[in-house]
């Protein structure tokens, strides 16, 4: 489970994200995992778009309180196994 994969504005969009991410899934194979999953709130289409091209799907959501808040979580994964 990925907990938070974030970079601060002054080094967004520089595909770092994609290649931070190319490193770990490498890493987590060798070490025989069959898969990630990553919480998204929902709002954050951004974010969204960015895992979906990655090859995460939405396998199921949840809701989580912030606060007095309450925020739709997406439950996304992806498949490692060849």
């Amino acid at each position: 489970m990925l907990g938070l994969l974030e970079f601060v504005p002054k080094v967004r969009h520089q595909r770092l994200g994609k290649a931070v991410h190319k490193i770990l899934v490498e890493k987590v194979r060798n070490l025989g995992v069959n898969s990630l999953r990553i919480g998204v709130l929902e709002v954050n289409i951004a974010a969204l778009k960015f895992w979906k091209s990655l090859g995460y799907i939405k396998f199921k959501e949840t809701e989580l309180d912030f606060g007095s808040k309450k925020q739709k979580i997406d439950v996304m994964r992806l498949n490692l196994r060849d």
